[in-house]
């Protein structure tokens, strides 16, 4: 395994550059189409109906350039996605008594029962964590933070939200790098970190505890003189810097993500047995 490649495993879910059609999206669309994936999933109860908006997730992720990069997140669902396929279908049947009995067991005080209803709730459920959760890291991979910020300021949310969302998202990757330098800083004077460093030797945080402390208000003082200085506040709607702008792929998405959300919920209307 390549250098490069083992980094891209194991970056996380950040933001990927790319250029594709998706990445060029206004953050205003991407936000509606992940709102409007996750309600109609949460709403539906359809194998079928929720398919459709997995389907629309997986499409996206290919268009935008990040389908491996995206797969390799959604290993984060696995262990919720473990966790409700053994509750829903053992202990549903009460509420999702369909089909014929597969399993039934006495354990204890507990009665785990499965059926034909349960496995197809379980299904569904399923469905709608890869929906709303795939749709969610899409959203991160394809989108700055620093457009989704403005995005926000532009659908009239205040300004003090945006800019302490704004910043917050901003020093987390800062304050990231600050403690990796004093990490090796402190190692290169021979501070030697272990696996064990809270169990055996606690005090040894203080090493990187201090030093972050004082980055932290070092970076906090000069944000705000930072801040007088361009007279930051004297204005109740400040200037926007390279705001975003809805052009046409905008409208046509927009036109997509409502077709396909409507055709999910015209379906789940029609067929409301989540097993159909």
């Amino acid at each position: 395994m390549t250098t490069g490649r083992k980094n891209k495993r194991t970056r996380g879910i950040v933001y990927v550059p790319k250029d594709s059609i998706v990445h060029a999206l206004d953050p205003r669309t991407k936000l509606f189409a992940l709102i409007a994936v996750s309600v109609a999933s949460l709403l539906s109860e359809n194998l079928v109906a929720i398919g459709i908006m997995v389907a629309f997730v997986c499409a996206s992720a290919l268009a935008a350039g990040v389908g491996r990069d995206w797969l390799h997140a959604l290993r984060i669902l696995v262990p919720i996605v473990l966790i409700t396929i053994v509750i829903d279908v053992f202990f549903t049947a009460a509420k999702y008594p369909g089909g014929e009995t597969l399993f039934s067991a006495e354990i204890w005080f507990l009665h785990p029962t499965a059926t034909w209803g349960t496995i197809a709730f379980a299904a569904s459920m399923t469905l709608k964590i890869l929906a709303i959760g795939g749709g969610s890291f899409l959203f991160v991979m394809t989108t700055p933070y620093d457009a989704f910020v403005k995005s926000l300021a532009l659908l009239g949310v205040p300004t003090i939200f945006t800019f302490s969302l704004g910043y917050a998202l901003k020093s987390a990757a800062s304050l990231s790098r600050d403690a990796a330098g004093i990490v090796d800083a402190q190692r290169s004077r021979g501070l030697a970190f272990d696996r064990d460093l809270v169990l055996k030797r606690p005090l040894k945080l203080l090493s990187i505890f201090v030093p972050m402390v004082v980055s932290v208000m070092n970076r906090a003082d000069q944000v705000s003189d930072a801040m007088q200085c361009r007279g930051y506040g004297l204005r109740k709607k400040p200037t926007m810097y390279r705001a975003p702008v809805m052009r046409r792929c905008d409208y046509l998405a927009l036109s997509i993500v409502t077709a396909v959300t409507a055709m999910s919920l015209v379906y789940t209307g029609y067929f409301s047995n989540p097993g159909m």
